[in-house]
Order: structure tokens, then C-alpha cells, then sequence
């Protein structure tokens, strides 16, 4: 327990005292800290070094570092509205043990920072092992490893990168009770990393105004082959505003072998929290209580798809398509111009009927698309017919056969992705005659003709001798097969 470390002296002493939680109140409300008694932290007086033995400290200015702090044993340290500033590339702080980071603000009214100065790369506090990191406040700021070019060192993890865990070495803890984690950059997980087999708890503070390179602006919650990491949440939590390349990407699960990281909600919840994933429907949340209302507190950060209660088991939470409903309309590529270039004879058009995912169903406009036996190459087999029409994906679409065409069909990606969960010639498989087409555009530029991780299948498969596939737009991407799967008489 916190009150038995004997780190720290209790209360009785005229030196530097408070709560974990800054205050000197004997009314706060930090009990939930295990903040049951005030400590005594002794003075650093240092400018460039800090404490290497174990003990409760305090900052009595500003301490500018040339090398990593490697705190051993149990430590605390109250940053008392004092900044730490690495001025080389290097980590802050490296962590093999336990250190509890504390900020009463020192009358200051805002908490010191852990940071680089400008230029320098590094990570904030980075947690080696079975590690703890026990954080009561301050603000682990303006810590940058996206433009490491050393392929030593981690990129992933800006504010606080926990690495993953082996088959020996488990169950490394950051816990966050309050302070600060913003304005940290990364490839993965601009203000945390939390590998594999790592536990991550937060019970408040907030992790906001962070970016990422790839995934997870926010938090990234890693899964690998070691397993998968841990992200409990109680209490009042923010993370919000956090980027990838721009777009909103607050959390991130990891998804690995068809098992994907999630969210435990550890008590009472409260604050705002923003969460993505790979691919819908996927469970975000465990732990959940059923008759709560999270849609103000839990939300999706792309705009298509929500966060609701798993029908099935409703401690559950679970991120799923937006059932769409706006109109989409505009010319094949992709623009919604009226007078320009050969735009001036054409029309634009009316893709009318959205394919999406209500939960696990596959859904062509407001009924449930399911397969049809279709003879294919003399033999039959099971496909998703798509008649002639035009279409625009409502939501990514995940499939357990290949999408067959046989008339004259436009589509368009609007963003998402079609992502095949089969083994087979192609996700879409083009088998018109000589006077239709498959037409493919994209509105967003960002969706994707792709296969899940682990199968294998083409893109686009052209079948027959008289088919024809014009593409203004989309990517063709993530596939074993052929991109596109062109025979000597199709188009």
C-alpha cells in the first residue's frame, strides 16, 4: 500500500508535505488514490542531476538533464511546478522499478513538466520490465520519437511508451490518477504505448492534443503473439483531440489473430473518451454497466460508426456501423463539381443504395444481403450477388465470400473498405457480358479493396472473356492474389 512503502515520511514534519494528489487539505477527495495520508518529501536542490537513491522528493527548480534519469528502487518525486527538460535526444526518464510522480503546483497553477527541449527526440518515461509508473500529476509534454532514425530505438510511445511483455518478464503497471499527458508525438501511441501483457489503469488526468504517425494519436493498446494488453478505466477520464495524420484517433485496439484489445471498465465512469479499431463490429468495452447510458462518455472517432451496448451480453460495449442515411451523389471522380472540364456534358450520379454492417449483417439498403448459389465456371458456389445499380459502402463491409457482378454496376468506396474474411479468386469477382461494366470510384480516397490478416485471395478477378472494370478511384491493396486479375479478352 502506499502508506507502507516507508519512503516517506508522514506528516509531523515542517518540510515539503502534502497529499499524493498535491493538495494540503484535509477535506480532499482524493481517498480513491489510496491517498489516505500526507507526506513529507525532502528537498533536491540540484539544477542538472537528479536523486539516484531511493526516498520522497521535491524540486526546488527547474533541472535541465545531458543524460536519461534512471531512478532505482521505490521513488517519489513532486516535480512542485518545476519542469525536468532533456537537452539531447535520449529518453527522460528510463524506468526499472517504481517511481510515483507527484505535482502539488507549488502555488504556480500548472504542473511542471517531463519534456525535450525543442529539437530533441525522446521519449518521456519509458517503462523497462516489471516497471511501475504511478502518476498523481504533472505533464508529460512536447516529447517527440516519430523522426528517430536510429532503428535501435523504439518510435512508438512519446509520453509514456511501455514496452511489451515476453514469456518471462509480465505485468508492468502505469497507473494515472491525475496530472497531464499532451502535445507527444510517435509512430504508434503519441501520448502512451501500452505494449502487450502491460496494464494500463487510469482512474483520471487527461491525454489530449497528441499525434501519431500510424495508429493511435491518444493510446495505443497493443495485442501481439506475448498477448494482450490491458486498459482499465473508472473515474473521471479524458482523452480527446488526439490525431493521426489530422484525423481523429484517440485510442486504438490492436487487433491480433482475430483477437482485438479492449477497454475494461473498472467502476463508475465519467468524462469523454474517444475510441477507434481496425474494422467494425469488434467488442471495445468489458465490464460495462448494462443499464448506463455511455454514448455521451464512449465515443467513435470516425464519424460512421457508434458505440453501443452488445445485444447479447450487455456489459459489453461494442463499436458498430451508423446506419446511413444521406444522400450520396456525385460525379465518377469522386467530385461533386458542376462545370469543369468533361464534367460539362455528364451527370452526376445518384449511388443510391448503401452496403454496410448492421453489427455482424451484411446489409444492401435496409435488408440483410445474403449469399446466393450462382454458377460460376460451370460449377456452383455461394457468392453476394450485386445486380445492377449504384452503390456506395455505408460503413467497411467484411465478407465470407467473394462479391459477384453480372450486370452494369458503379460503386463507390466512400472511404471504407471492402475486407474479404475468405479464401478466394478475388473480393470482387467481374463476370459481365460485353455491353456492361464494373465501375469503381472513391469520394473519401481512402478506401480499400482488401483480405484480412492471415487470408489470401485477389483484389478484383476478372472473370469470362468479355469483362470490363474501369477504376476512377480506391486502392487495391493488402491482397496475396492479383490486384486486379486481367485475362487476354477483358477490359
Amino acid at each position: 500500500a502506499l502508506g507502507d512503502t516507508g519512503a516517506g515520511e508522514r506528516s509531523g514534519s515542517e518540510k515539503h508535505e502534502h497529499y499524493l494528489c498535491g493538495t494540503t487539505d484535509e477535506n480532499h477527495t482524493c481517498s480513491d488514490m489510496g491517498d489516505a495520508y500526507k507526506y513529507t518529501f525532502t528537498a533536491w536542490t540540484e539544477k542538472n542531476s537528479l536523486p539516484k537513491d531511493s526516498g520522497w522528493y521535491y524540486l526546488t527548480e527547474d533541472v535541465t538533464l545531458d543524460k536519461t534519469w534512471a531512478p532505482t528502487g521505490g521513488m517519489a518525486i513532486c516535480l512542485n511546478g518545476y519542469n525536468i527538460t532533456m537537452q539531447t535526444d535520449g529518453d527522460v526518464i528510463s524506468l526499472w522499478s517504481d517511481l510515483k510522480l507527484v505535482d502539488c503546483k507549488g502555488g504556480k497553477g500548472e504542473y511542471g513538466k517531463i519534456t525535450h527541449a525543442d529539437g530533441m527526440s525522446g521519449h518521456g518515461v519509458y517503462l523497462k520490465n516489471s516497471a511501475i509508473l504511478t502518476m498523481y500529476g504533472g505533464n508529460i509534454t512536447g516529447n517527440d520519437v516519430s523522426t528517430i532514425t536510429d532503428y535501435t530505438v523504439k518510435k512508438d510511445g512519446g509520453g509514456v511508451y511501455a514496452e511489451s511483455g515476453t514469456s518471462t518478464i509480465r505485468q508492468g503497471r502505469f497507473t494515472m490518477y491525475g496530472g497531464k499527458i499532451t502535445n507527444n508525438t510517435a509512430k504508434n501511441g503519441g501520448g502512451v504505448y501500452n505494449g502487450s501483457d502491460r496494464i494500463f489503469t487510469m482512474y483520471g488526468g487527461s491525454i489530449t492534443d497528441n499525434r501519431a504517425t500510424n495508429l493511435g494519436g491518444g493510446v495505443f493498446v497493443d495485442a501481439d503473439s506475448a498477448g494482450t494488453a490491458v486498459f482499465n478505466v473508472s473515474g473521471n477520464v479524458t482523452i480527446t483531440d488526439n490525431k493521426e495524420n489530422g484525423s481523429p484517433d484517440n485510442i486504438y485496439l490492436q487487433e491480433y489473430s482475430g483477437k482485438s484489445a479492449a477497454i475494461t471498465i473498472g467502476g463508475e465512469l465519467t468524462g469523454e473518451i474517444g475510441v477507434g479499431a481496425a474494422a467494425v463490429p469488434v467488442t471495445i468495452a468489458t465490464g460495462a454497466d448494462s443499464d448506463k447510458d455511455y454514448s455521451n462518455i464512449i465515443t467513435s472517432d470516425y464519424y460512421k460508426y457508434k458505440v453501443i451496448h452488445d445485444s447479447d451480453d450487455k456489459t459489453k460495449l461494442v463499436l458498430v456501423s451508423k446506419t446511413p442515411t444521406q444522400k450520396h451523389e456525385h460525379y465518377l471522380c469522386g467530385k461533386i463539381h458542376t462545370d469543369i472540364g468533361d464534367h460539362t456534358s455528364d451527370e452526376q450520379i445518384n449511388f443510391a443504395t448503401p452496403l454496410w454492417m448492421d453489427g455482424t449483417t451484411l446489409m444492401k439498403g435496409s435488408e440483410a444481403w445474403k449469399l446466393t448459389p450462382t454458377t460460376l465456371n460451370g460449377s456452383e458456389t455461394a457468392l453476394y450477388v450485386l445486380p445492377k445499380g449504384s452503390y456506395y459502402l455505408g460503413s467497411d463491409i467484411k465478407l465470407t465470400a467473394s462479391i459477384c457482378i453480372r450486370e452494369d454496376v458503379q460503386l463507390c468506396l466512400n472511404g471504407c473498405s471492402i475486407i474479404s474474411d475468405d479464401y478466394n479468386l478475388g473480393s470482387v469477382i467481374v463476370d459481365t457480358g460485353s455491353s456492361d461494366a464494373f465501375t469503381l470510384t472513391d469520394c473519401q480516397n481512402r478506401g480499400a479493396i482488401t483480405h484480412a490478416t492471415g487470408k489470401n485471395g485477389g483484389g478484383v478477378y476478372m472473370n469470362g472473356n468479355s469483362t470490363k472494370f474501369n477504376m476512377y478511384g480506391g486502392s487495391i491493396t493488402g491482397n496475396s492474389g492479383s490486384g486486379v486479375y486481367v485475362t487476354q479478352y477483358n477490359t
